[in-house]
């Protein structure tokens, strides 16, 4: 009688199997994964006799998947000076170097008095 892949240890390859295929599946389906990069799964038969007379063996199962890493984002940053304290903003492609944004700019208590809001109530 010969081993069956479905029988052996009550099923249970059989159910590390499909686990680490549905880990695979969800890595696939990950936008943020690499489309190109090849997913692995491998399960390990590992045999150890143990008797001298080598009619028992020991096997161990197991399973490993190897997936594709979520893919780097990249931004930049501008490093500015304010006296002896270095600030991080992330740049704004949009703007040029120094140039404020209007959420940036926050007015002084003396310019706040000459406001109008336009905005209806």
């Amino acid at each position: 009688m010969q081993l069956d892949l479905k029988e052996i240890a009550n099923g249970a390859v059989q159910e590390l199997f499909e686990n680490e295929l549905g880990k695979i599946l969800e890595n696939i389906k990950d936008p943020n994964t690499s489309l190109k990069k090849g997913r692995v799964l491998s399960i390990n038969f590992t045999f150890k006799p143990l008797q001298d007379d080598r009619d028992i063996v020991s096997v161990e199962i197991n399973t490993k998947s190897t997936l594709a890493p979520v893919e780097s984002i990249a931004t930049q940053i501008l490093i500015d000076k304010d006296g002896n304290k270095l600030n991080a903003l992330e740049f704004n492609k949009n703007a040029m170097k120094g140039q404020q944004t209007l959420e940036e700019v926050q007015p002084d208590n003396e310019k706040e008095k000459n406001i109008i809001n336009f905005k209806a109530n």
